[in-house]
């Protein structure tokens, strides 16, 4: 026996392998036999020397004794799936999704043309579209289009800049401060009216590129090609001191609709006031005015209104900012009545 721990060592040599196992007595008097130092293959009808990975345990009827291979084919059940199989069940699965979208898709399509002769009720017409045959409006969802976006931060309006010269379609300014008329995430989407304040009567033409931060690109080059070094061009829609802006929708917005359905977004880093933010309206005649107001500094604040447009698909938009290149707005359609 082991003094230091009551044990007693007992000879296994029925294995491949003979080892000393020890018996101990625990505290309550069991005898407690570790078998740790045996081996899978010390066992005599066991034969195990160094398995692999993936490899499984199984009985040998001819050895007579429990030994170890890699698992083949053969070996699974036929109800269960290969790799292969799996593969091919999900390509069979996905082709069909596709499918099933197609043909919902077309029978959207179809849709359109199936509720366009009813005359009462509002009726669905097609995955982006709504149709209230009662007054014949249809609301049709675009996908989000930037009109609209003051970054870096801009000034309250009128925001103005001088002309170092003219070449074409293109005007360049005497710094870079193209920034306070055009941002080209709107490229493509809408056009932006600038005032030529130093002309009389004052000139007009519509911005919708900036080729480089100091430069404007205006639809047609006839509209400033009276335009020179030293003159002053403005945001003011009304060619003299008005902080709204005119924007032409045309690019994105289809002949026809009266109002759009956008998203409104605000940031203003400055000092807050009352009735700073971003607003939209569709005319100076236009009554309701839409907007999104600062509430805290460096905080955006979104809104989701309808505005009205102009036959001409025309709208108003106003930066009501704190300070000096401090307001941020954006604004993106996401949809149109028509």
């Amino acid at each position: 026996m082991n003094d230091a721990g009551k044990q007693l060592w007992g000879y296994y040599k029925g294995g491949a392998r003979p080892v000393w196992l020890p018996i101990q007595v625990d505290a309550n008097g069991k005898v407690v036999v570790n078998m740790s130092a045996i081996k899978l293959g010390d066992l005599g009808d066991v034969r195990v020397p160094a398995p692999a990975d993936q490899n499984f345990l199984y009985w040998d009827d001819t050895a007579g004794e429990w030994t170890y291979r890699p698992l083949v084919d053969a070996d699974i059940p036929a109800g269960i799936a290969r790799d292969a199989e799996v593969v091919a069940a999900v390509a069979d699965e996905a082709t069909a999704r596709v499918a099933d979208v197609d043909a919902e898709e077309a029978a959207r399509i179809a849709a359109d043309s199936d509720h366009a002769d009813l005359t009462t009720g509002v009726h669905g017409a097609g995955a982006n579209k709504l149709l209230n045959s009662g007054d014949g409006q249809l609301f049709v969802r675009i996908d989000a289009t930037r009109i609209y976006l003051t970054y870096p931060r801009v000034s309250d309006g009128p925001r103005t800049a001088t002309i170092n010269s003219v070449t074409g379609d293109t005007i360049t300014l005497t710094g870079n401060h193209a920034y306070r008329f055009w941002n080209s995430e709107m490229d493509g989407n809408s056009y932006l009216k600038i005032a030529n304040t130093s002309k009389s009567p004052v000139e007009y033409a519509w911005v919708k590129a900036k080729p480089a931060n100091n430069q404007l690109q205006v639809t047609a080059a006839a509209d400033i090609s009276g335009w020179a070094n030293g003159e002053t061009i403005s945001t003011a829609e009304d060619g003299a001191t008005s902080e709204w802006i005119e924007l032409d929708l045309s690019p994105t917005i289809p002949d026809g609709a009266t109002a759009i359905f956008v998203t409104l977004v605000t940031l203003d880093t400055g000092t807050m006031a009352v009735w700073l933010g971003s607003y939209m309206k569709k005319d100076h005649a236009a009554i309701l005015t839409k907007s999104a107001l600062a509430q805290v500094s460096g905080l955006a604040l979104k809104v989701y209104p309808f505005v009205e447009i102009t036959t001409d698909r025309h709208v108003l938009v106003r930066d009501r900012a704190s300070g000096t290149d401090t307001m941020q707005t954006t604004i993106d359609a996401l949809a149109y009545v028509k």
